[in-house]
C-alpha cells in the first residue's frame, strides 16, 4: 500500500536478527502489530522499543511494543498519546525514550513530544517543539540534553535545530545547519 508516498509493507510485523560474526540474518518472532516509518530504540535494559508508524493496513498507529532479545518475544506496552509517522526518538540518559514531531497520517504534522518510561511501560507528554516537524533526527548529547536537527515542515526543508532539556522539559533554538535537509541521520561522535 501507499501512505502519503511511503510504501507500507504487507508483512511489516516481521523481524530479523543480524549476526555480525557470521554476516547472516535470521528470523525472530513477529511483532504483535505491523510497523513502518516507526522508531526502534534500544533501552538501557537491552530490550528494544518499537512504536508508532503505520500498520499493515496503512493506518497510522499509537501502538508500542518491546522486544526482549533474551526470549525473542514481543510484549505490547502502553500506547503513545498521539499517532506518529515519520518522527524521531532517542534514549535519554535517565532511561526514558523521547519521541517528537511526526505526522498523524492525514497530512497533519505535530510539534508535540512525549516520553516513554520503561519502569511503567507508559507514555507522558512533555514540552513541544517550536513547530510541527517531520523527518528530523534526535541524538542524546553527553550532557543529557537532546539535539533535534533539520527535518521538514510540510512546505520546506529546514536547517535549524533545537535542544531539549529533560530537567525543564523545554526546547530552545540552536545554531542553524549549513544545509537544509530531511531524512538525515545524526550520530554522536566520541568527542561529544
Amino acid at each position: 500500500g501507499d501512505v502519503n508516498g511511503a510504501t507500507v509493507l504487507p508483512d511489516s510485523a516481521s523481524a530479523e536478527l543480524y549476526d555480525p560474526t557470521t554476516g547472516t540474518w535470521t528470523a525472530t518472532s513477529n511483532m504483535n502489530s505491523g510497523h513502518a516509518a516507526h522508531i526502534a530504540v534500544q533501552l538501557s535494559n537491552g530490550k528494544v522499543l518499537v512504536a508508532g508508524g503505520s500498520d499493515s493496513s496503512g493506518a497510522i498507529t499509537t501502538e508500542a511494543e518491546l522486544y526482549d532479545p533474551s526470549t525473542g518475544t514481543w510484549t505490547t506496552v502502553g500506547n503513545m498519546n498521539s499517532p506518529r509517522f515519520f518522527y524521531a526518538g532517542t534514549l535519554l540518559l535517565n532511561g526514558k525514550v523521547l519521541v517528537a514531531g511526526g505526522e498523524d497520517g492525514n497530512s497533519v504534522r505535530t510539534n508535540s513530544a512525549e516520553l516513554f518510561d520503561p519502569t511503567t511501560d507508559s507514555w507522558t507528554s512533555t514540552g513541544s517543539l517550536s513547530a510541527p516537524i517531520i523527518n528530523q533526527s534526535l541524538v542524546t548529547l553527553p550532557s543529557g540534553k537532546v539535539l533535534r536537527a533539520a527535518g521538514h515542515t510540510g512546505s520546506t526543508y529546514i536547517d535549524y535545530g533545537e535542544i531539549y532539556d529533560p530537567s525543564s522539559e523545554t526546547w530552545t533554538a540552536t545554531d542553524n545547519m549549513i544545509t537544509s535537509r530531511q531524512f538525515q541521520s545524526t550520530t554522536l561522535l566520541s568527542d561529544g
